[in-house]
Formats: C-alpha cells, structure tokens, sequence
C-alpha cells in the first residue's frame, strides 16, 4: 500500500470595525493512494489521486450574544481513479480509467440570535452549485435549538440537510481500505443526507463532558455491482454502478479533565451504519464496510516542568465489516468465487498505544522551537486495515483444487520517530 498527502493553505484575517471581522483562507491539497492486491489469482492496484483547490471568504458580525456569518466557498476538485488489471495492457477492458474535474460554489448565510435568556437559535442556509449536474442548485437548510440551563450546563436538538457531489464508491467484493471516487455528473445523482441530532454539555471550570446523539437519512448513495473487472471505459462507469439508501445512528460521549500540569480527555462513540441496494444483497439491508460500532480514544498529557512535557495516547476501533468468500470454482478459463451475506463478517479490532516526549529547545518573541521523541505501537500490534481471500496457486497446479487463503495488510507497526518543529509566532 502507498500513501501520500500534502495540505496547505494561507489565512488573512481584518478587522474592519469594531464587531466586524473579514477572513479570507486559499488552500490546496493533494491526496494520493495505491493498493496492490490479489483476486482470484489476477493481480489488481487500486489507485486514486485528488486534488483540490479551495478560495473561501466569511464575514462575520457578532454582538453580545448574536452573530451573523456570511460568504462563499469555491472549489475546484480534481480526481483520478484506475482500477487495473496489472496482467492486462494499459487499455484493455480488465483496466477501468475514470478522470473529472468538478467545480463547485457555495454562497451561505449563519445567524445566531437569543430567543430569551434560557434559549438560542441558530440557522444557517446555503445555495450550492455543482458543474456537469443537471439540477441548477441545491439548498442546503439547517436549524438548532439551545436551551441555556445556566452558566454550564446546555441541552440542544438540531435538523440539517446537505447534498454531496462527490461519491465515494464501494467496490462490491473486494474489502480494501480505499473507495473507488466519482463526481456526480448527469447520469450519477447526487446523494442527499438528512440528520436530526441532540445532546447535553457541561462546561465546567476544570471538567468538561458532553453526549451527543445524531440519526442520518441517507438517499442517493453509490455502489458498484459485482461486475468490477468487466466495465470497459470511462464513459461507461455509471452503468456499473448502483443506487440505494443508508441510515446511520449513534452516540458520542467526550469528557475532558483540564489543570495547569495534566490534560485528560476520553471520547467513546458507538455508531452503526447500514446501507440496502435493490441489486446487492437480495435487496435486504446489511451493513456498510466502515459500520464499526465502537471507537475509544483516551489521550492524557503531563507538562513534567515548564520546558518538558510527556502524553500517552490508547486507541480502539471495532473492526471494518466484510463480504468472506466461502468457496471457489473453476469453470472454463474463468474463476468464480462464491460469496456469504454481504458484509456478514468483521475484520479483528484496532487498538494501539502511543507515547511521546517533547522538549522546549528555545523560545523568542518571534519562534519557538520543539524537539519531540514518539514511539507508535508500542506493543507492535498488528493491526488489519484490510483483507480479502484468494487461493494458493501452488497447490491448484498440482492437485487441480482450491485451496482457499487469506490475505490482510496491516497498517504501522512499532514505530520510533524524532521531530524537531521551528514555529513563527
């Protein structure tokens, strides 16, 4: 597996008047990834690359407890996507080449005001529109509602709806940690999403916690069907591809302990994710490959003296469900594989624990600069960020039989670094 990321960005920020403030942000990124794997005795990559470029500019208004926020985003998103057969030539119908440029602006308007001493309103409203879709525009509406118990204690509901232009494609069968990535254009619809959400919050002096609970609507969403290896050219992709449906709920809890020396923080959610597509899985819901139901994070940082400080961080993820496939058949020149229920089974659970160090070298008026010593996966668990099965060729030549394996990548394993940060105050 390959990986590569690069993000960066240049923020202006006026104060124009008092209450009135202009903030401006350019940025860019460029995010790369290949994945290798065998199926069924055929070598495949899955490559995908993205590039975004993004000019943002709010102006916002606040006095005493009211606010108002206005603005636009314009984007520009670039993708690229190969799903290649590594044994076939460059063009030929085992290599699916997908390539969009897409543009999308966004005009959008926040206001936050007090309905009375115990309650706030808050809404916002933005028009979006998207290059190569048919409709001209979306609205994209939502609204909360806080009630103020006092000074530290808060409950709020809330409803929003959002349209998303770019999709991100399952590959029907094949269980890697990557999705096929597509824009929306004319022949793909763009998917919608609703979300109703509540929750209750106490900010205290030292301690903080938080719940929040959140159901999602999901419509309009993208899937490819079994057929992965036999869609010939780009124009062509949306045949390939199914529409369905989704519903997502769950519930975060964070809690945080903050005093001059020692920073605590512990943050557990529990979500489940499902999808249903007429023509996958018999049309019956199952559940979608990032359904994992439970996600720990505890992180705890020391300041030891005014120059040295130490943080150990514990990580735990309930593992990415996936389709297994329980028996192969040979038939003619072709192989074919034999599946249980979609997503029926789940990967192991991802859990490491990280530690590290960091020294204050020097610090001016102008810079400050840190020296750091970190230690990923201290116990060297490995971890599966995907898996899929294949079969032991060996044995097929000589005994004329499958004999099935499986195969998983795992992600880092015990990793020692050394940092050193030059900040410009």
């Amino acid at each position: 597996m390959e990986w590569g990321n690069l993000v960066m960005g240049i923020t202006h920020t006026a104060v124009l008047r008092r209450n009135l403030q202009w903030e401006n942000n350019l940025g860019y990124s460029k995010y790369d990834t290949r994945v290798a794997f065998d199926l069924y005795g055929e070598e495949f990559a899955l490559a995908n690359h993205q590039k975004t470029l993004t000019i943002n500019s709010t102006l916002t208004y606040r006095k005493s407890r009211r606010s108002v926020e206005t603005g636009f985003l314009y984007l520009i998103d670039d993708l690229g996507t190969a799903l290649l057969n590594q044994g076939q030539a460059a063009q030929s119908g085992g290599n699916v080449r997908y390539k969009s440029n897409q543009h999308l602006f966004k005009y959008f308007l926040n206001a936050s005001t007090p309905l009375s001493e115990k309650f706030e309103l808050s809404g916002s409203l933005n028009l979006s529109t998207v290059s190569a879709v048919e409709r001209p525009f979306f609205i994209n509406p939502a609204v909360s509602l806080s009630w103020l118990m006092d000074a530290r204690n808060t409950f709020f509901g809330s409803f929003s709806m959002a349209y998303q232009p770019i999709h991100q494609v399952g590959l029907t069968n094949i269980n890697l940690p990557v999705d096929y990535v597509i824009h929306a254009d004319r022949n793909l619809t763009v998917s919608k999403i609703r979300e109703a959400s509540g929750g209750y919050r106490h900010a205290g002096a030292r301690i903080e916690y938080s719940i929040d609970v959140y159901y999602r609507w999901l419509s309009g969403l993208k899937e490819f069907n079994g057929n992965i290896v036999s869609l010939q050219e780009s124009n062509e992709i949306s045949s390939g591809i199914e529409n369905g449906n989704g519903v997502t709920y769950g519930a975060d809890f964070f809690a945080r302990l903050n005093t001059p020396r020692n920073y605590f923080t512990i943050n557990y959610s529990y979500s489940r994710s499902f999808r249903k597509f007429d023509a996958i899985n018999n049309g019956g819901w199952y559940k979608f490959i990032y359904d994992r139901p439970h996600n720990l994070s505890i992180v705890n940082s020391y300041k030891i003296t005014p120059r040295i400080s130490c943080s150990i961080s514990f990580m735990y993820n309930s593992g990415s469900a996936y389709t297994p496939t329980v028996g192969m058949y040979y038939f003619g020149n072709s192989i074919l594989a034999e599946y249980g229920d979609k997503n029926s089974a789940r990967m192991e659970a991802y859990h490491r624990l990280d530690a590290g160090v960091s020294w204050l070298l020097k610090k001016t008026s102008k810079s400050r600069q840190t020296l750091g010593i970190s230690i990923i996966n201290i116990y060297n668990h490995s971890n599966p960020i995907y898996i899929y099965q294949s079969y032991d060729r060996d044995y097929f030549k000589k005994n004329n039989a499958f004999k099935m394996i499986q195969k998983d990548g795992a992600s880092l394993p015990f990793l020692p670094a050394i940092t050193y940060s030059l900040e410009l105050l």
